[in-house]
């Protein structure tokens, strides 16, 4: 999970420019300092806070509405602070940005004073003394902290929507910044940064059974799958082992047995701390042919829109090749193993059994995938 500060709050107007130009820092820091009363904090960065939101969801309307896509993305748990061991989950809007990395991600966050201690954070946000805030910025700024600043890997769950749906979102996103942001209380086991993500959906129309408490981030894509929101295998971006991988490294290693991604990232992450390696790195990257993309190096690749897009001609738009093209046999193995489990949990049950529950395009669009997914051989 992960905690607001008065350098943690973003303006959104400038993520595309800073990130055009290379910086790594987005925003502009609330007005509060270290003589600031807990109540002037409150009160001054819950007023930025919700108008930067507000921008962000009106630009949504503008540029992610009509064809764009869902991914909810569960980071991996990190040492970096104590709270940060559970991990932490947010929200991509999909091809809201000029690229990948500039993707808009919402997530939902305690407001904590830039004063309190790591102890303070603990016993506050096990007693719900912090309100809880939506809070708007860009993917590439996300994955840089997750990846300089914690170590914490990550992975992406695609929830395939409709324009409606998509609405739907916009639309509670915004009821809930201007009613209960500032009211709505941040607990790390019962109302944190995964179950309010997962209640926002359910109150737009993703309908979801029982969520398991205390939930962790790292239960989303079981939960989104148990539900039918889900049926797609989990998508991952770079896993902590990976980045401890590219931390530790050996002055004699032989550059030309890694793959040509590996050393693409670790030019991108571990640059400052080559050494006399990234002269031998960038020698050995002259030589090869295969470079991956940006988004394919930050892990942030974005799939074809049909799987995005609740339809029922899914098995018209994806077909058994194409899966192959996107996700391993291991991941298609996986996501076929959870889906016939989630099926037989929850097919016969109230969830899916009312042809007019609300729940049935989920369940209706949720079997075409397992089919297709089945047909390709999994």
């Amino acid at each position: 999970m992960r905690l607001t500060s008065n350098k943690k709050i973003y303006s959104f107007y400038l993520i595309r420019v800073l990130i055009l130009i290379g910086t790594l820092s987005v925003g502009a820091k609330l007005y509060a300092t270290n003589n600031d009363s807990d109540e002037s904090f409150h009160a001054q960065a819950l007023l930025q806070v919700k108008t930067s939101s507000q921008q962000a969801i009106e630009f949504l309307k503008q540029q992610w509405l009509q064809d764009g896509g869902l991914e909810l993305i569960s980071g991996g748990p990190s040492s970096a602070a104590a709270q940060s061991q559970w991990g932490h989950t947010s929200m991509r809007f999909v091809g809201s940005g000029a690229s990948a990395l500039e993707d808009i991600v919402v997530e939902a966050m305690a407001l904590s004073p830039p004063t309190d201690k790591s102890s303070d954070v603990i016993i506050n946000g096990v007693s719900g003394n912090y309100a809880i805030v939506l809070h708007f910025g860009s993917l590439g700024n996300l994955i840089q902290s997750y990846y300089f600043s914690e170590t914490r890997g990550y992975s992406r769950t695609i929830i395939p929507s409709t324009r409606e749906l998509r609405q739907s979102l916009l639309n509670t996103l915004s009821e809930v910044n201007q009613v209960r942001i500032g009211k709505d209380r941040y607990y790390f086991f019962t109302n944190n940064c995964t179950s309010y993500l997962a209640w926002l959906l359910e109150t737009t129309g993703f309908n979801q059974v029982s969520p398991p408490t205390p939930f962790l981030p790292a239960r989303v894509n079981l939960h989104l799958r148990r539900s039918f929101i889900s049926p797609w295998p989990e998508v991952e971006g770079i896993s902590s082992k990976d980045l401890h991988r590219y931390s530790n490294l050996q002055q004699n290693h032989s550059w030309e047995k890694v793959s040509t991604l590996d050393l693409q990232r670790l030019i991108a992450f571990r640059a400052r701390d080559l050494g006399a390696n990234r002269s031998r790195i960038i020698s050995q990257l002259k030589s090869r042919q295969d470079f991956k993309s940006t988004e394919q190096v930050y892990g942030v690749e974005i799939l074809p829109k049909p799987f995005y897009q609740q339809g029922e001609k899914i098995s018209e738009a994806i077909s058994p090749a194409s899966l192959a093209t996107y996700f391993t046999s291991a991941q298609l193995s996986q996501a076929a193993l959870y889906n016939r489990a989630a099926w037989m949990t929850n097919y016969t049950s109230t969830f899916c059994s009312n042809l007019k529950s609300p729940s049935q395009n989920q369940c209706n669009y949720f079997a075409k995938a397992k089919k297709l997914i089945e047909t390709a051989g999994y």
